[in-house]
């Protein structure tokens, strides 16, 4: 599996958080998954020529709907990353929120909080008796 600029980002995050710059993060996720944490894109599809911005618009309703119902119901950890992600925080209890991975590759200079990875192995603990595995 190609390792994703988004999961590059995200791995190199990780691996600043856990002060291990041997990880390597696993392309599926599924062990995330498997561990009760979600990832969801604001655009579930996108056009294969153009902008995604009228997708991103056309997936809202669905995605507020999504949101809102998982927080009523299971009180998840929201971790929004970007800023039309991060347009869905208000509606939840429980959410932090960072830079869209992808914008580091557009501005080196900008970093994801790594405090964000504390935060959800803190929830992990909470909600399964133990850190998450990354």
């Amino acid at each position: 599996m190609i390792m994703t600029p988004t999961l590059s980002v995200i791995e190199q995050s990780l691996q600043e958080y856990l002060d291990d710059y041997s990880f390597s993060l696993k392309k599926d996720l599924l062990h995330w998954e498997a561990q009760g944490i979600l990832l969801l894109n604001t655009a579930l599809t996108v056009p294969k020529n153009g902008s995604p911005v009228a997708h991103v618009k056309l997936w809202k309703p669905f995605t507020t709907a999504l949101v809102k119902y998982l927080d009523d119901t299971v009180r998840p950890l929201f971790v929004f990353f970007g800023n039309e992600a991060q347009s869905f925080y208000p509606l939840v209890h429980n959410g932090l929120c960072t830079i869209h991975p992808v914008a580091k590759k557009y501005n080196p200079d900008l970093e994801i909080n790594t405090s964000i990875w504390k935060a959800v192995d803190a929830h992990c603990l909470h909600q399964n008796n133990e850190k998450i595995q990354w």
